[in-house]
């Protein structure tokens, strides 16, 4: 997948996942100085990607996590 001018956003959001692997976009979007719909772009681009999965089956106050990374520490 290509994010073209997204990638610099994505980048962020990425960043902010690998220290808090379980998220959701609000926070994401007001830790990072973003908008609601930048960080919502990226997060749905990540899930397409299977980076990020939705931890609940809410269609609003939605949950994500990044579960091949919170994966890891089943094996410590």
């Amino acid at each position: 997948m290509v994010l073209g001018k997204a990638s610099k956003n994505a980048l962020l959001v990425y960043k902010y996942i690998e220290k808090n692997p379980i998220l959701k976009i609000p926070s994401v979007a007001n830790e990072l100085n973003s908008s609601f719909n930048t960080v919502a772009k990226v997060v749905e681009a990540m899930v397409g990607c299977g980076i990020l999965k939705q931890a609940n089956n809410q269609s609003r106050h939605r949950h994500f996590i990044y579960e091949d990374y919170v994966k890891i520490f089943d094996w410590i």
